[in-house]
């Protein structure tokens, strides 16, 4: 694995680390390419990630600055992980012009105009399933986003797998395939660990019904994202089960998104 495009930074409130110390991280590991995607401010947001002004003034300008600093050694490629949030499509086209790509980060599904209050993580009934997997759809239709980050995170409170699932997750894959959209393989569950589903014991995510069935999809584009919130997290354990469990299913990643 010689690149990443999920990576965040201080400025995110849960992660550790400047965009000077990934880069440095990134080239002591042999990444040839490496793209920020912090968590992008909101109008009206459900939690604290930085805001507006650092995103013009400290985000977007530490890396252009790294960009100058770097950018013969290594391809640095500026780019948010953002909730969707109806009703703001010209506020996400305006910060996507500062960038080279955007993430759907979809942790609040409620589908409300103007706010997002419903948590993913506590996804616990078929409508809610519905409803999460409706406004990823809507969201990729847009096509504001080059990638779909963690798209099995529903599982993360799901109780249990069924047929339900499965629908819901092919609508996800074959939203993906239709908008040309690059669906992510996420390696931060393992970091999260495994717990009991009605089939056994399986990580909220990746979780392998997903996989399994995205498989299936052999125009399915496949990236892998670190989820990157510590410099270690660009190359350790994570990444070695990651490769080696896609490389069972048959699924060969793209190495870039450009």
């Amino acid at each position: 694995m010689k690149t990443n495009f999920h990576v965040h930074n201080e400025l995110c409130r849960h992660a550790f680390g400047t965009i000077d110390d990934y880069v440095k991280k990134a080239l002591e590991v042999g990444y040839k390419q490496i793209g920020f995607s912090d968590h992008g401010p909101l109008p009206n947001p459900p939690f604290v990630r930085m805001d507006l002004d650092e995103f013009y003034y400290i985000y977007i300008k530490d890396i252009e600055r790294a960009k100058i600093k770097y950018g013969q050694y290594i391809k640095i490629y500026a780019g948010v992980e953002i909730e969707y949030v109806y009703g703001q499509d010209d506020y996400y086209k305006n910060l996507h012009s500062y960038l080279d790509y955007m993430i759907l980060g979809c942790h609040y599904s409620s589908g409300k105009e103007g706010y997002n209050s419903k948590s993913s993580y506590h996804i616990k009934t078929l409508e809610d399933l519905n409803e999460y997997e409706k406004l990823i759809s809507d969201a990729l239709d847009t096509g504001l986003f080059k990638i779909l980050a963690h798209p099995d995170l529903c599982m993360f409170g799901y109780e249990d797998y069924s047929k339900d699932c499965e629908t819901v997750f092919r609508k996800i894959i074959e939203s993906c395939i239709r908008n040309n959209v690059f669906i992510e393989f996420n390696i931060n569950g393992y970091r999260r660990g495994k717990r009991h589903f009605n089939y056994g014991d399986d990580y909220k995510y990746p979780n392998s019904k997903f996989w399994e069935i995205a498989s299936q999809y052999k125009d399915l584009k496949v990236i892998i994202g670190t989820d990157a919130h510590d410099t270690n997290c660009l190359m350790d354990e994570a990444v070695e089960i990651g490769e080696s469990y896609l490389d069972k299913l048959g699924i060969k990643p793209f190495e870039s998104i450009f």
